[in-house]
Order: structure tokens, then C-alpha cells, then sequence
């Protein structure tokens, strides 16, 4: 996140301005905060400096998803949020580094812009709270039955649901899918 990310990304594009006062970066700023989204309307431009930002980027990305693809070994790694709407600029790049950087056996992971794109973490987190809460009460109803105390099993619930925030804000940080 501190490295790979929207934030992160319009970090590095407020430095590029201010390093290049003739930029496109640089003349956008005089009448609005830059962000990723400048970034990606320059790079579209064929403004080199914002071209150069989002070579970077990828190579960032790619460093994170060779990492989580030897812990995890998906087959396909989906790349959701803001910085996934320049995944057509990105995206050769960034699936060359991941090949280099994996070892060979991860090399045929497939990297695919999700559909949802700056939505992707939120639909995703709504799925997950879904599922965990329709699982909280199925456990609450099947201790009920067996005769625990209602307020162990409201205990229990109350676990499942403090799960379910804790895996919510894990999956609104790191913006990206996995399928495995």
C-alpha cells in the first residue's frame, strides 16, 4: 500500500510536478490537487513523465503479486480499485515482472483487470459480510438447538460478526481479488 497504490501513485506524480514545472502534471496542479486520476489522463496523452509514473507503478504491483503469488499460488490474480483503471497501460508490463520475479513454476499465473474496477473492494467486502453473517446466525440457530444459552450463542455471533469487520477492512486495504 505504501508503495503500490492510488496514494501512493499520487504521491509520486505531487514530487513529479513539483520537479517539472512544464509537465502536464505540473500545469494541472496550478488549478487542482493531482492525483492518480491526472496521471492516467496524462499517460493517455503520451505525457512521458505520467507514462514513466505508471511504469513504476506496474513494476511495484508486480513486485506485490510475485510475493502473493508464492504464499498463495493462485492462478489468477484479479486487480481492482482506482489504479486498475490504467490497467491497459500497465498491463504488459506489469505481467512481464511478475513472470521474472516468480519462480518458474508461478510463471502461467494469469493478471486480468477485475470488471468492477474502482468498485471491485467494496462489492467484494459486501460479499464477504453477506456470507459471514449468514453464517453467524446459522450458527447462533444451530447452538440454539443444542440447547446452549442464548447469550453464549449471541456471544458466538458477536465473534463471527467482529470477524467479519476485522476481514472487511483487510480486504478494503488491499483493493485486490484473488481467486485460487
Amino acid at each position: 500500500e505504501a508503495f503500490a497504490s492510488g496514494t501512493a501513485l499520487s504521491e509520486r506524480a505531487r514530487r513529479a510536478a513539483a520537479r517539472q514545472p512544464d509537465s502536464f502534471l505540473a500545469r494541472t496542479a496550478r488549478n487542482e490537487p493531482i492525483d492518480g486520476r491526472h496521471v492516467l489522463a496524462g499517460a493517455r496523452a503520451g505525457d512521458p513523465t505520467c507514462l514513466a509514473l505508471l511504469a513504476e507503478e506496474a513494476d511495484y504491483l508486480a513486485q506485490g503479486f510475485a510475493s502473493l503469488v508464492h504464499l498463495f499460488s493462485p492462478e489468477l490474480i484479479i486487480m481492482g480499485g482506482g489504479v486498475s483503471q490504467a490497467f491497459d497501460l500497465m498491463e504488459d508490463r506489469l505481467i512481464e515482472r511478475v513472470r521474472q520475479d516468480v519462480m518458474p513454476p508461478f510463471r502461467d499465473v494469469r493478471i486480468l483487470q477485475a470488471r468492477l474496477g474502482d468498485n471491485s473492494g467494496l462489492v467484494g467486502a459486501a460479499t464477504l459480510d453477506a456470507r459471514c453473517m449468514a453464517f453467524a446466525q446459522a450458527l447462533a440457530d444451530r447452538l440454539a438447538r443444542a440447547g446452549m444459552p442464548s447469550v453464549i450463542a449471541r456471544a458466538s455471533v458477536m465473534e463471527a460478526e467482529a470477524r467479519t469487520r476485522s476481514s472487511l477492512r483487510l480486504g478494503n486495504e488491499l483493493g485486490v481479488a484473488w481467486l485460487v
